[in-house]
Order: structure tokens, then C-alpha cells, then sequence
């Protein structure tokens, strides 16, 4: 029997320090576990706030610019605002846009459009002067850049359009 209660002592003695061992070796990886957590939080804290301060100056940025961006769906046809106040609220449809291109530059235009949806342009990105005066307005004219964005097949899925108003600096140059 002293064998044996020499045994079973060794044994509580193995367990107590394979349970000691286990109860450390947690307590360290829940340690390690939070200061990575708070790591982390620091870090996404940080780049939210960064990423804030990015959006407020390009905010600012197309603010000062007079920027418009539109998004044609070429599925849909139909123009959307992106940026700005360049086009209705809730959008028009292509047609509508299109009847507010000046008569002397919408071949111009259409072909500028049809080339993007048949990918005829191989960079997929370009650019006109346009002037979208209508029924007796003051001339409008805007720099339209046009990207199409092709997703997952081979036709674009819409065209990103950026305008510029352009007028004084066109009325400038007729001067």
C-alpha cells in the first residue's frame, strides 16, 4: 500500500501540474487574445478616423471643383447622380439626358457612349466638350470623362461619367 499511495501522491502531483500548466498556458493565450484585440481596435480606430479625414478633404475637394458624377446603367439605360446636381433626383432616363446634349455635339456624344458599350475604345476612358444648353439657356459647356466599368462579363455595366462645367473658361477663349 505504500507503493501505491506513493503512486496515486505522484499521481494528484502530475495532475496538479498538468491542471496548473493547462490554467497557465490559458490565462497567457487569453492575455496574448486581448492585448491583440485591443491592438486591432486601436488600429481600425485609427484608420476610421483617417479614413474620415480623407473623405472630408475630398469632400471639400469636389465641393471647390463644381464636380458632377453620373452613372449611366447600360442595362437599364437610365443616368444617375452620383455626385452633384447635374441630373434630376432619382435619375432620367438616357434619352432625357441626351436631349439636354447641345444638337451640334450629340453625334459626338453617342458615339463617345457607343464606343464604351462595345468596348471600341481600348482604354474604355474619354473625353468631350459638350454644350448642354437648351430652349434659349446660356450656354452650359462641360468636360465629360467616361469610364466603362465592365463587371464579371464583357460589356460594360455602367459608364462613370465626370463633368466639369466649363463655361467661363470656353466663353474666355471666344473672347
Amino acid at each position: 500500500t505504500i507503493i501505491a499511495y506513493t503512486t496515486l501522491q505522484e499521481a494528484f502531483a502530475e495532475l496538479n501540474f498538468l491542471t496548473m500548466l493547462i490554467i497557465i498556458i490559458v490565462a497567457i493565450a487569453s492575455v496574448v487574445v486581448f492585448i491583440v484585440n485591443r491592438l486591432i481596435v486601436i488600429r481600425v480606430k485609427k484608420a476610421t478616423k483617417q479614413n474620415l479625414e480623407v473623405t472630408n478633404i475630398m469632400q471639400h475637394a469636389l465641393d471647390l471643383s463644381k464636380l458632377h458624377v453620373a452613372r449611366f446603367k447600360t442595362g437599364t439605360q437610365e443616368v444617375f447622380n452620383i455626385y452633384g446636381s447635374i441630373i434630376r433626383e432619382g435619375g432620367v432616363s438616357f434619352d432625357v439626358f441626351y436631349d439636354h446634349v447641345h444638337p451640334d455635339h450629340r453625334e459626338h456624344f453617342i458615339h463617345l457612349i457607343e464606343q464604351l458599350k462595345n468596348r471600341e475604345i481600348e482604354s474604355g476612358e474619354y473625353e468631350c466638350l459638350i454644350n448642354c444648353a437648351r430652349n434659349g439657356q446660356p450656354e452650359r459647356w462641360l468636360t465629360i470623362r467616361c469610364q466603362a466599368m465592365v463587371e464579371g462579363g464583357s460589356q460594360p455595366v455602367n459608364i462613370i461619367c465626370t463633368m466639369t462645367n466649363e463655361s467661363e473658361a470656353v466663353a474666355e477663349q471666344q473672347n
